[in-house]
């Protein structure tokens, strides 16, 4: 039975060759990104082209064919198709030696012979890329998926440079299920100059996600932005003793509100005081950019009106953003409650390209007093490695700022800036966790009004950490500590250094939902 099965396999394959044979065009590189890109958007014209391309001469060509086939039958429920897709690429055909029959057995779904030879330390197999890779799809076809994320793994620290095996890891993670992991490789490839191939599928994945988990994540933090609720405890420490304690509870999705309480003191007159504001927002927009808005209210004194008015426009790797704002500066600068209603209202514009260099001017000024331009410049060396699964970066940010009118409520200084080096580092600490540190520290500038020729330098640092972890599908924890004292506004005498720490718990509402 056997034989007489090998025979009308090979018969089919017989029949088959002629028709790929002589269609050449559907296998050339083209065509194949064509169709990967096709399945990525879960598109149903991809099989024909995917079909076409599985009974390609290019092995290579027929193993990535059956891959993003199969992946294809997975999200849309008909891996039962997959069989058959897998018989029409690798048909029967004797082996002529004991490696190329251990191949075709897992090329077929029969992983075990050469998981065995790998993990035995046989060098024919286990520096191998070739029989990692075919390992990696066997296991995904039979659904170990853990090992399988495992081998990809093992693949790209060997070849870190393979953008069609980094696709394929990332469309495995999706296809195994592991939102999470794949957003968190999503994020990580995005802070990274990508060839157009990866960047398409990064692209491509990340909008996958979106549909089958839901929640949206901020591109620059990578924290999930909609389809939370999140609590939060802020403690914030100003020089000479002023303070600002706030609890918060917060919903956030396209729509979103929020409460939160403040318990507030300010070192001008040693009185606490208590204020709520709340909070709504807005965000319209889509893949190149978007409009967002909010309305706020904060009790304190006679009360204050807060609103913020944003758009954004994504070209490439560019960012580009305008907004107009106004604040109460009490929760910037801890106030007496009896002055807690000054505003401040703030024009900002900004460009940057990811994580790498961003410019962003700020006009602004205080309940019609004390304008003032801010200026700051950043940019960032990238240094990663190999597997790209972390990042770190040596970072120079630079500021100036010029304030050209005293006000009643400030001792400023009419110019001041800060240069400064550090570095940026952000990586995994296991699965469900992610950690990311940034540290720099040089030196600041200033010249008082009283003697505008004369200027102080002083030592500057500005450290943020922050830390990620996921409790479980739904609840992850969120907590970043900071201090920062390169601030050049000095209310009241306040000195410029800030202590803030924040904690959150974040429940993510939205179930994933297949396409």
């Amino acid at each position: 039975m056997k034989s007489i099965h090998g025979i009308c396999l090979a018969i089919v394959w017989l029949c088959r060759l002629p028709t790929a044979l002589s269609q050449p065009e559907n296998c050339t590189k083209a065509k194949l990104n064509k169709a990967i890109y096709l399945v990525q958007t879960l598109q149903s014209e991809s099989i024909p082209l995917i079909e076409a391309l599985a009974v390609c001469p290019s092995i290579s060509v027929r193993e990535q064919a059956v891959f993003w086939g199969a992946f294809y039958y997975a999200l849309t429920k008909q891996e039962s198709k997959t069989v058959g897709l897998i018989e029409s690429a690798f048909p029967y055909k004797a082996a002529k030696t004991s490696q190329q029959h251990i191949y075709y057995q897992a090329r077929r779904g029969q992983w075990r012979p050469l998981k065995s030879k790998i993990e035995s330390g046989d060098p024919l197999y286990l520096d191998n890329l070739n029989a990692r890779l075919i390992l990696a799809h066997s296991l995904m076809y039979s659904h170990r998926f853990e090992d399988a994320m495992s081998t990809f793994e093992e693949y790209l620290k060997i070849k870190p440079d393979d953008d069609f095996i980094d696709a394929e890891y990332l469309f495995a993670l999706i296809w195994a299920k592991k939102y999470e992991l794949a957003q968190a490789r999503v994020d990580r490839l995005k802070t990274f100059p990508l060839g157009t191939y990866l960047k398409k599928s990064a692209d491509h994945g990340e909008d996958l996600l979106k549909a089958l988990q839901g929640p949206v994540r901020d591109q620059e933090t990578g924290q999930v932005l909609f389809g939370q609720i999140i609590s939060s405890i802020e403690q914030l420490n100003f020089s000479k003793g002023s303070e600002r304690r706030s609890l918060g509870l917060h919903y956030q999705d396209k729509i979103s509100g929020g409460i939160q309480l403040h318990q507030i003191e300010s070192h001008l007159d040693k009185q606490s005081y208590d204020a709520v504001s709340f909070s709504g927002k807005g965000e319209l927009g889509g893949e190149y950019g978007n409009i967002r808005g909010s309305l706020s209210y904060l009790s304190a004194n006679d009360g204050v009106i807060m609103g913020f008015l944003g758009a954004s426009l994504k070209l490439g790797y560019w960012n580009f953003s305008a907004s107009i704002s106004q604040d109460a500066l009490t929760l910037l600068h801890p106030l007496p409650e009896a002055i807690a209603d000054l505003t401040r209202q703030t024009l900002t514009t900004s460009i940057g390209n990811s994580d790498w260099l961003s410019y962003k001017l700020q006009l602004a000024r205080d309940d019609g007093l004390s304008p003032f331009e801010r200026h700051q410049l950043s940019f960032a060396i990238p240094v990663f490695y190999r597997s790209e699964s972390h990042l770190l970066a040596l970072i120079v940010p630079l500021e100036f700022r010029s304030q050209p009118k005293a006000s009643p409520y400030y001792r400023s200084h009419p110019r001041d800036g800060s240069i400064l080096a550090g570095v940026r580092y952000r990586a995994p600490i296991d699965s469900m966790s992610q950690a990311s540190a940034s540290v720099a520290l040089g030196v600041r500038y200033k010249s008082s009004y009283q003697e505008e020729a004369s200027y102080q330098t002083l030592v500057a640092s500005d450290i943020e950490l922050a830390l990620e972890r996921r409790l479980s599908k739904r609840w992850q924890v969120l907590g970043k500590l900071s201090f920062d004292n390169t601030s050049q506004e000095e209310f009241a005498t306040r000195a410029e250094n800030l202590l803030a720490i924040s904690i959150g718990l974040a429940y993510g509402v939205q179930e994933a939902n297949a396409p």
